[in-house]
């Protein structure tokens, strides 16, 4: 969970409401959160990073209502 808050941080997005269970036999944990971020860009940035992390096998960003 400190790595993960890591990369949100680096990227300016906050992190809310974040839960996380173990999945695939136990052998991964699967994360669900809030995120916000001020920054246009913020989300944007935040996919490619988590895209060229070998550590991250997939992942979601789905967009709330204002």
């Amino acid at each position: 969970e400190p790595a993960l808050r890591a990369v949100m941080a680096a990227h300016h997005i906050t992190v809310g409401h974040l839960s996380y269970r173990l999945a695939d036999g136990g052998e991964r944990f699967k994360y669900r959160m809030v995120i916000q971020t001020t920054r246009p860009d913020g989300f944007r940035e935040l996919a490619r990073s988590l895209s060229g992390n070998r550590l991250v096998l997939e992942f979601r960003i789905d967009p709330a209502g204002d």
